[in-house]
């Protein structure tokens, strides 16, 4: 599996990366494997890029957001692992305003069924959006220290779902 993380000599080849942005979406459904990518902070980096990049390929975009929703459906410890990820969760978020503003607007130069794509991750999204505030609900009923307090909006196809503290 490590070869396949290996692929930052693949940037050039769209076809590839896509490719392998696919077959770690499939691997994502894997309960083995969903333990060993969950744990590989190249792999998750690798997704996330093509999640903030969704203009550049709509397709790896698709894939990847569809790969980090089977992570983290059912995962205490793929929530934890994003958190951990620094300002991973505070990106999506504005990923997930982009992909709002941009279906509405989408840019002339798409080709055939890049806007379904980019609706396709931005359904991705809100459903990652809508996990991440339960495990964060959670998290805040047993924590009772209150010591950090951050608010963020999550949205959904463009509502307010609620605030992260």
């Amino acid at each position: 599996m490590e070869f396949i993380l290996n692929v930052r000599s693949l940037e050039g080849n769209t076809r590839a990366m896509e490719e392998v942005i696919l077959f770690l979406r499939n691997m994502s459904f894997s309960q083995d494997m969903k333990t060993y990518l969950s744990s590989n902070h190249e792999a998750l980096h690798l997704l996330l890029e093509r999640i903030y990049n969704f203009s550049a390929s709509p397709t790896m975009a698709s894939y990847a957001s569809s790969s980090l929703w089977a992570l983290l459906y059912k995962s205490q410890r793929m929530k934890a692992c994003l958190r951990n990820l620094g300002e991973a969760g505070q990106r999506l978020l504005g990923t997930q305003a982009e992909l709002v503003l941009y279906t509405k607007n989408p840019a002339d130069n798409l080709r055939p069924g890049d806007l379904l794509r980019i609706k396709e991750t931005q359904r991705n999204l809100d459903q990652i959006s809508a996990i991440l505030l339960v495990a964060h609900q959670d998290d805040e009923e047993n924590d009772h220290s209150g010591d950090f307090v951050n608010h963020s909006l999550l949205l959904n196809g463009g509502k307010i779902l609620g605030t992260v503290n």
